[in-house]
């Protein structure tokens, strides 16, 4: 039996007062409901997590990735920075953990931010004690990657509440909504206001397992906890990767001077950066030539710090042991076949 708690504001004399250890059954949805309707669906907050027994602490847990991006927005300036933020924390988890983009949830907050949740059932998680530990060390890697540093690290505890969808937010009036990429990318605060002021809904497809993304999950995890975060330092490459017999492969070559379509940059710039770094080519210099690349060869190019975070975090696989090889090239559609010595 799996449990979620339920938090919310109770109004005793006048007075809100902040109540919580409501624990019901997950496949209660009746009672749920209820819960929700006695807080008036506002500032009604739930667990992240379900749990196998009422003591949260020591209890499995199981639930989604959750990010949450917040800024003290106040202006188009606060906003864009944590839409910023968000559009990468997006394109880490499509490039870097092969999670499809209609399986990544965005919400607007209603108030600082946007949040972010991706199915467990996607990831491919099976219950377990620290998985709230888990997904925090992949939310440090995605924060310590952005320009402008919104991701919120806090929220990592086991019993941690977070804001409902769809319910109302009291200090603005605003629901937490659900949104597209291409709204997040494209509308203004003032309109993302005006959105947030009515409830909304959009058909999320139903997520599925990705053995991929699992995968990659528990390769992604593994490197981080037993990597030591001061070692990376933005100068030479580690001269372990150099390979004096390398040379880089006419397939690279091919797609740096014909450039990608616009649909498939983050995946072929992750796979074409880790491809100079054999040849002794630094960290700085790799990502000046992806720039120039940007640049040059597409019409809406890239913001110039999802290219800097992009080629940092695929340096940092390339230096644990991970790297894209021919299969890659093949599923982008752009192995030249009989052109490549390696081509069986």
């Amino acid at each position: 039996m799996w449990y979620l708690e339920i938090g919310g504001f109770y109004n005793i004399k006048n007075k809100k007062i902040f109540g919580r250890n409501i624990f019901i059954e997950y496949t209660n949805k009746e009672e749920f409901n209820n819960m929700v309707k006695r807080f008036n669906n506002i500032d009604v907050y739930c667990t992240n997590y379900l749990y196998d027994n009422k003591d949260q602490n020591n209890s499995n847990l199981i639930g989604p990735l959750y990010i949450d991006l917040d800024n003290d927005i106040n202006d188009d300036e606060s906003y864009n920075k944590v839409k910023e933020d968000t559009l990468f924390a997006i394109n880490y988890l499509n490039t870097f953990l092969y999670i499809p983009k209609e399986y990544i949830n965005i919400y607007f907050s209603g108030n600082k931010g946007f949040h972010i949740i991706v199915s467990h059932i996607t990831l491919g998680i099976e219950p377990c004690k620290n998985l709230n530990e888990k997904y925090k060390v992949l939310a440090n890697e995605i924060k310590n990657n952005t320009l402008n540093k919104t991701v919120d690290t806090r929220i990592y505890d086991k019993k941690r509440l977070i804001r409902l969808p769809h319910s109302i937010n009291s200090k603005t009036g605003l629901y937490k909504v659900p949104i597209t990429e291409e709204m997040l990318r494209t509308v203004e605060y003032k309109d993302m206001i005006e959105y947030a002021k009515c409830d909304r809904t959009i058909e999320y497809v139903e997520p599925k397992f990705i053995k991929k993304t699992n995968e990659e999950f528990i390769n992604i995890i593994k490197y981080i906890e037993n990597s030591n975060k001061n070692k990376y330092k933005n100068k030479r490459i580690n001269t372990n990767i150099i390979n004096p017999n390398y040379e880089i492969p006419i397939c690279i070559k091919y797609i740096y001077s014909k450039g990608v379509s616009k649909g498939s940059r983050n995946n072929t710039l992750v796979v074409v950066s880790p491809s100079l770094f054999p040849k002794g080519i630094s960290l700085d210099e790799v990502i000046d030539l992806m720039i120039k690349w940007n640049y040059e060869k597409f019409d809406e190019p890239l913001s110039e710090f999802e290219i800097i975070n992009t080629v940092k975090s695929a340096y940092r696989m390339i230096e644990s042991g991970m790297k894209y090889g021919c299969s890659s090239i093949k599923d982008m559609g752009y192995c030249l076949k009989e052109k490549c010595k390696l081509y069986k």
